[in-house]
């Protein structure tokens, strides 16, 4: 009676450590296949927005071309892998580029729904103050190029709130003292490029007093 007791208590357990398994392992491949859903949709997210940037004259760059310090980069998934699964599946887009255009809006919106993003540049764009304002959504930016675009003091609003920058190039731009403080509360602020800029001499000198850590260049 004693050995049938302890059969059925086995048995029990048994049961109850395989049904325990059992949940564990679902759960395991539910989260597996969550994330892959999320990563294709992604994908597939990065590869209408590449195409429609390219229609719009911009350009684009994935993330392995350079690395964390803007030096030559290297893939870092094998060949097999990207072949199996794409590489946007495995690779995201983080720079972006329009060069003299017209009319750059649309290809800044469609730019700012990609979020790994560390920069964009818009050298002798004819756009306004607000056609940067969705890149203030933008977590990791880090460099923003606004060479030689008509804009003015009203576009710092935007560009106050991207507290990721590191390097701001408002060369040949309307921006004046004005925005003065916007920049230098910038907390991570390490390179402004401000030449013919509408900033004064007194002006640069506050900057470079008040962000002693930042390269303030005035050339052109």
């Amino acid at each position: 009676m004693q050995a049938e007791s302890n059969v059925t208590g086995r048995r029990r357990r048994f049961r109850q450590f395989s049904i325990r398994s059992l949940l564990v392992i679902v759960t395991v491949l539910a989260l597996v296949l969550s994330l892959h859903v999320y990563r294709q949709t992604s994908a597939n997210r990065q590869i209408a927005a590449i195409s429609e940037i390219r229609r719009l004259g911009g350009f684009t760059q994935y993330c392995y071309e350079q690395d964390e310090n803007w030096n030559p980069g290297k893939k870092t998934y094998p060949d097999w892998l990207e072949k199996k699964v794409g590489q946007d599946y495995l690779y995201a887009i983080d720079a972006f580029l329009i060069n003299s255009r017209p009319n750059a809006d649309p290809a800044i919106e469609i730019a700012a729904t990609l979020p790994a993003l560390r920069l964009v540049k818009l050298p002798g764009c004819k756009i306004t103050d607000n056609s940067i304002k969705p890149l203030g959504k933008l977590k990791r930016l880090e460099w923003l190029e606004l060479f030689a675009t008509p804009v003015t003091d009203d576009c710092m609003d935007t560009v106050s709130r991207i507290r990721s920058l590191k390097t701001l190039d408002l060369r040949r731009t309307n921006v004046t003292d004005n925005s003065i403080d916007d920049i230098v509360n910038l907390p991570h602020l390490r390179n402004l490029y401000i030449g013919k800029s509408a900033i004064s001499e007194e002006g640069v000198a506050k900057i470079r007093e008040r962000m002693p850590k930042c390269n303030v260049d005035t050339k052109r």
